[in-house]
């Protein structure tokens, strides 16, 4: 029926291809709901990635038939919500199934199984690994997770998330806001182009925009160099306010309070720093960066911190990654903000294995200040304790006490990777601020960004304040500070004590380099 649906608008009968693909997009989210629930994780991946690519498909094929604000548009942007965060929110499902309804039994084999695949991560990009102990590990792997669905299935839906469509959505905002959710369109013969639905709650049908291409900003990039700090000032200032900039202020119009989700590149630009006549747009309006649109219909948790753990001024070793005094000062600075609630954790205490057996249930807070990497496949000065590896979510991470001992030698020892945080459970953990040089960074997919900001998010942490490239310590540690102190101030409203904290520092440092770095995802 896919395939047929583009055969139909090629012959020139749009309004009939559009009908069938509609079928196609009900049929899609019918067979997830169904299947999502007992199939095991291997197989759950393999119909998640073809629902992905025909569900986004449906984004270029309305926009190719020149659908707006229609019932066509309104399915598609709904098959664009499944997809974005699907395998994310899938595994958030199982995971939370497993600990609200599960057994003891089931919840230590969960943890049996997530072992068993990082030592399955280990085996295959080592040299020396034996084909039949891979073998007979994989087949155990598929086996508990088979064993572990069927379970699963009896406990509850895990496809509970799909639930939320364009109506949800649409009624969470209120008078004065706007959602802009924007997509990643790849063509076959064209630069990848990016769209952005537009959606009000006055609106019954979402309205979608082109925005640009990902040659046009490539091109921008290759102005600066490839530095994304730069984009945002001078020469390539100007260029981004007329490529992206005034687009934008068209499309918000008169909101005063603007959610955004950023797809593809965008996850990698600071859409708060682009000006307009002058004026950056988070002067503009109150802007808010979402993981999903599905957040606008969950429950914010609020109330005082009552527990907080900070990491900083960490003991590394000696080899590569050399000391940073300076974290240790914003760990006491940022704890002194917070009070007889902060917990700090310096020098050789903060260890990738403290870190890993700690009981996070009743934190609130979690403030890390350390070194962050993250390395692809092709980087050719990568620490060979990271090569081999496919899985970006290993390739990324949080340096810890001892980890030059990792970084250089085992591969292991000192080395939270984003992968170990992921199977933390951090789902009472309100806000996580990762202090650390591209921590926003990681490997950029149909699903979102493989690297920290998945890690945590799939971990359950609510919020997280994060860094999109390099600012220097002294500026990072002043705005940590303002951060916790007007975080305190204000009863714990994030966003508000995030936008003050930051205007705070661009008043001291008006260069877009050292205040839009920092970003607030939720």
């Amino acid at each position: 029926m896919y395939t047929l649906a583009n055969i139909i608008a090629f012959t020139g009968n749009v309004e009939e291809g559009c009908r069938v693909y509609m079928s196609v997009a009900g049929l899609y989210r019918d067979k997830l709901r169904e299947q999502l629930r007992v199939l095991p994780s291997e197989q759950r991946e393999a119909l998640l990635d073809e629902s992905i690519r025909v569900l986004q498909s449906m984004v270029a094929y309305g926009l190719e038939a020149g659908c707006n604000g229609d019932a066509f548009t309104r399915r598609a942007y709904e098959s664009l919500l499944v997809t974005k965060g699907l395998l994310l929110a899938a595994e958030r499902s199982v995971d939370d199934i497993v600990e609200q309804y599960g057994t003891a039994t089931d919840r230590a084999d969960l943890a049996r199984l997530q072992q068993m695949r990082a030592r399955l991560l280990r085996l295959e990009a080592s040299d020396n690994r034996s084909v039949e102990e891979v073998a007979t590990l994989y087949g155990n792997i598929l086996a508990l997770d088979a064993e572990i669905a069927a379970r699963c299935s009896q406990y509850g839906d895990v496809s509970g998330f799909m639930a939320v469509d364009y109506e949800a959505v649409r009624e969470s905002l209120g008078k004065g806001e706007v959602l802009l959710d924007f997509a990643e369109i790849p063509h076959k013969t064209q630069p990848r182009e990016y769209v952005c639905y537009e959606i009000r709650r006055e609106y019954e049908y979402p309205r979608v925009h082109r925005v640009c291409t990902l040659g046009q900003l490539d091109s921008l990039l290759t102005l600066e160099g490839g530095e994304r700090s730069r984009l945002y000032s001078g020469e390539s200032g100007a260029a981004l306010e007329q490529l992206i900039g005034r687009r934008m202020r068209g499309i918000i119009g008169n909101a005063r309070t603007v959610y955004y989700v950023p797809d593809g590149e965008f996850y990698r630009i600071a859409l708060e720093a682009i000006t307009v006549e002058g004026q950056p747009l988070c002067e503009r309006y109150s802007m808010r960066c979402l993981s999903s649109a599905r957040r606008l219909c969950e429950p914010t948790q609020t109330g005082n911190i009552t527990c907080a753990t900070i990491y900083g001024g960490l003991d590394y070793g000696e080899g590569t990654f050399r000391p940073l005094p300076s974290t240790a000062k914003e760990a006491s600075a940022v704890a002194a903000q917070i009070g007889s609630a902060a917990k700090v954790v310096t020098g050789s205490d903060g260890t990738k294995r403290r870190f890993l057996l700690a009981n996070y249930r009743n934190v609130n807070v979690l403030h890390i200040a350390t070194h962050g990497y993250f390395y692809r496949p092709e980087d050719a000065d990568a620490p060979v304790s990271l090569q081999g590896y496919a899985d970006a979510m290993v390739r990324s991470g949080l340096v810890m006490a001892d980890g030059n001992t990792g970084w250089d030698g085992d591969g292991q020892t000192g080395l939270l990777s984003a992968a170990d945080i992921a199977r933390c459970d951090l789902s009472r953990v309100r806000l996580a601020c990762i202090a650390s040089c591209h921590s926003a960074d990681g490997e950029v997919t149909a699903e979102g960004v493989y690297g920290l900001q998945r890690a945590f998010k799939k971990a359950g942490v609510q919020s997280m304040v994060l860094s999109l490239w390099a600012v220097s310590d002294v500026v990072t540690g002043e705005f940590m500070t303002a951060f916790y102190r007007e975080l305190v101030g204000s009863k714990y409203d994030v966003r508000k004590a995030f936008e003050r904290a930051r205007a705070s520092i661009r008043e001291r440092y008006s260069d877009p380099y050292y205040w839009a770095a920092f970003v607030l995802i939720d």
